[in-house]
């Protein structure tokens, strides 16, 4: 077994769990498994505990002792291949820690991410010339080049981001993208056109006015929820600070601020309500 040139990879996650399953559908022990293979009871945990990729043998082998159709064997062989596959940011490995390779991959496998922003546009919706003015505001001694590259990796995210996307925009967030320039009116039309036509690029957007009743998102700052399409892969949460992104699985965290998002979003005007004209003279 080889380890994982990507550290947590939701793909080697569903090998993982699926190859769990499958053993105790067969009513097997790891320690079974092992000796009708022929190799280490640790050899089988470790594959079941994502801490290793497996050789496409060995798990086509171990499927047949558990009698898995073909079929699905075939699903697992394809979700290892993908495991095994580089990450589309490879090419920006200066900017991406290794420990945020997790979320952009999540990022790009989702099937549905909610989004509650409370003071700017969110990441997946900026615009360049919006994105850029944040990312000289956080890298406040990067040149000119690295912004560059900077809103490269921005832009390339977006084009990779998965499934749909569900945005709880405050109004404050619109506040703060009052001032006119070239740039910020062209997100405030960005906004204004995904919060008219819901769907829109697989985006649904809902503001809060400011005279919204209070809600508990209000004590955070942004925060993301994301669903993986795989019914073995659980919902994560992420929250960001200044210098630090929290990436979580654990239930009690995701479902208190799970409810906490649908709390916001009846604080909110439906799908479809055009943002305040205040804001487009």
């Amino acid at each position: 077994m080889s380890r994982s040139p990507d550290g947590p990879v939701l793909a080697l996650r569903v090998v993982a769990q699926e190859a769990r399953a499958h053993r105790e559908r067969a009513g097997m022990t790891a320690a079974d498994a092992a000796r009708r293979l022929g190799v280490h009871t640790v050899t089988v945990l470790r594959l079941e505990r994502g801490r290793a990729v497996p050789r496409a043998d060995l798990l086509e082998r171990l499927m047949k002792v558990y009698g898995a159709e073909p079929r699905q064997t075939a699903g697992l062989l394809e979700q290892l291949e993908r495991a095994r596959r580089p990450g589309w940011w490879k090419g920006y490995g200066d900017l991406v820690p290794r420990r945020l390779e997790g979320l952009l991959r999540l990022e790009s496998e989702a099937a549905l991410s909610r989004v509650y922003a409370p003071a700017l546009v969110p990441e997946p919706l900026r615009t360049p010339g919006y994105a850029r003015q944040l990312l000289a505001l956080r890298h406040p001694t990067a040149d000119e080049a690295e912004l560059d590259r900077r809103l490269e990796l921005l832009l390339a995210r977006q084009r990779h981001r998965g499934g749909r996307l569900w945005v709880l925009l405050e109004e404050a967030v619109l506040d703060r993208a009052s001032a006119h320039s070239e740039a910020v009116d062209e997100q405030r039309r960005a906004l204004a056109r995904y919060a008219a036509e819901p769907g829109l690029d697989g985006v649904t957007l809902q503001w809060i006015g400011a005279d919204a009743a209070p809600h508990p998102l209000l004590l955070n700052g942004q925060v993301d929820l994301v669903r993986h399409p795989h019914r073995l892969v659980p919902d994560h949460l992420v929250l960001r600070v200044l210098d630090a992104v929290t990436v979580t699985d654990t239930p009690e965290r995701v479902d208190a601020y799970a409810t906490a998002m649908d709390v916001a979003a009846q604080r909110a005007h439906e799908p479809g309500t055009p943002l305040p004209r205040l804001r487009f003279l």
